[in-house]
């Protein structure tokens, strides 16, 4: 299945498409007693007016909720190779997560429930950040970003030592360091160097 398009109406003659044109679309129907109708869909827009240099293009998921009668855009492909949920729950193990993202293992043969940032940075250096978990909130009042944070961050030269920082912030203000536990287990409030 081949789908391609020009803005030329003339047979063989080319026009660059524009952004949000449409290249293509693929469209799943079933019957309903009565009539064909659409149940899902898969479809490619331009991201921006095609040259020799640029084809920016996205790709959007639709599928129909138990219940419903008309389409809901489900996942998204975007010009940066993002992909972005516009609805539902992602689930890894599991058939029927309950939250935003569930992941679930039966905890056996060490198939332990994982979440895991990984750096691949070759040459950590001192206070390089090998990973962060983020807090943001839409709130007016609390316009800091983030709001809080975990980072792992190394604490030598060679990067064989890591601190885990703990960051809290206030009012229009981003978070910063609050609490850290060193690579040797001590404990610091107010302070980066803790002693005990």
């Amino acid at each position: 299945l081949y789908l391609a398009r020009s803005n030329n109406g003339t047979l063989g003659t080319q026009t660059a498409v524009d952004n949000s044109d449409f290249l293509g679309k693929v469209i799943f129907q079933g019957s309903n007693g009565s009539s064909f109708v659409t149940g899902a869909s898969v479809s490619a827009l331009a991201r921006e007016t095609w040259s020799g240099t640029q084809y920016g293009t996205e790709m959007s998921f639709k599928v129909t909720k138990t219940g419903a009668t008309s389409e809901t855009e489900a996942l998204v492909i975007d010009k940066n190779a993002q992909v972005l949920m516009n609805a539902g729950n992602v689930g890894i193990g599991t058939t029927n997560p309950q939250k935003h993202l569930e992941i679930s293992d039966d905890g056996t043969s060490g198939n332990i429930p994982t979440i895991r940032l990984n750096s691949t940075e070759p040459n950590v250096g001192l206070n390089d950040t090998i990973g962060i978990i983020d807090w943001k909130s839409a709130d007016s009042s609390r316009s800091g970003d983030p709001v809080a944070s975990i980072k792992a961050i190394s604490n030598i030269a060679d990067g064989s030592h890591t601190d885990l920082l703990f960051s809290t912030g206030e009012d229009g203000t981003a978070a910063d360091e609050k609490m850290r536990i060193t690579s040797t287990g001590k404990v610091g409030i107010g302070t980066t160097t803790p002693t005990y």
